[in-house]
């Protein structure tokens, strides 16, 4: 458990290295760590939920069987924009998930009445003895800006800016999601080694690529807005990690050996937004690989 001077030790480091690029902000490197474990009892799969999408809180999370039962877990409700949970024990099989954003105290944009329910489907099959991560990414974007003043600086206004007034190309493909990341801690990893992957959850923001210090150069590549580059293994020497703009020098982060450590399975996701309101940052899970059921 990191303490508050360790915290604040680290997040000056991360600051000392930032390197700032066309105007974006990033905040240090967030690490979640988790012991190896088995997971709990037999038929049963091990979930967490993170909730990544800017304008879309507090959410609630609620899984209903393909008999129609509902699984309900309080630690599913009420959560803010960045948080997430631990891993839960979850019975294996096939899940309807349901996405309920805020509450009766909540402000949407306009167009949508709080409590929301996502329509989108949102399939989860949990198989025996298998690790998942359930994001929420993307915005809930309004189908008009009628009612948002010219000078509006929030969020609203800048998601008019970005879809160029109430055109609606390309609302889709920044709305709402849901991200199912099958975790594959069961993998082998030498002490020597860890394994990286990226989770582009940062709406309105260009592809990037993941860069080591070292000689190998370009780990991943091209890295787009809801994609997910797959687990890429890094050698001690080459976990110096970098997010940059693609094909570009311009660095969004430096991820830091505090974060990156060998003999660990590591999920970067790249949040927030371009803009300053809801700044980007690096958000990184740390698991270490666990044992076989």
């Amino acid at each position: 458990m990191f303490t508050a001077r360790t915290t604040t030790h680290v997040r000056n480091a991360a600051t000392r290295l930032l390197v700032l690029a066309a105007a974006l902000l990033i905040s240090g490197a967030l690490a979640q760590e988790t012991e190896p474990v088995d997971p709990v009892g037999a038929d049963r799969g091990m979930v967490r939920f993170v909730n990544l999408s800017p304008n879309a809180a507090p959410v609630t999370l609620s899984f209903a069987n393909d008999d129609g039962a509902v699984l309900a877990m309080t630690e599913l409700d009420g959560l803010a924009y960045g948080a997430q949970t631990e891993y839960l024990p979850v019975p294996a099989g096939g899940y309807d998930m349901t996405i309920t954003v805020g509450d009766e105290n909540s402000q949407l944009p306009v167009g949508f009445t709080a409590p929301y329910v996502t329509a989108a489907p949102n399939r989860l099959d949990v198989a025996d003895g298998g690790y998942y991560t359930v994001a929420l990414i993307g915005l809930l974007v309004p189908e008009t800006f009628d009612d948002t003043p010219d000078d509006d600086e929030g969020i609203v206004g800048w998601l008019r800016d970005l879809f160029g007034g109430d055109t609606p190309a390309d609302r889709d493909a920044l709305g709402l999601r849901v991200l199912v990341l099958d975790d594959d801690l069961h993998a082998s990893l030498e002490a020597d080694q860890a394994r990286v992957r990226v989770v582009h959850a940062a709406p309105g923001t260009a592809p990037v690529d993941l860069v080591s210090s070292s000689d190998r150069g370009v780990v991943a590549s091209g890295i787009a807005f809801g994609d997910v580059s797959g687990y890429h293994t890094v050698a001690s020497a080459e976990t110096g990690l970098t997010l940059r703009a693609e094909g570009s020098d311009a660095e969004l982060g430096t991820l830091s050996t505090q974060s990156i450590t060998t003999g660990t399975n590591h999920t970067v996701f790249l949040i927030g937004t371009p803009f300053e309101g809801v700044p980007l940052e690096a958000k990184v899970f740390s698991d270490a690989p666990v044992l076989a059921p």
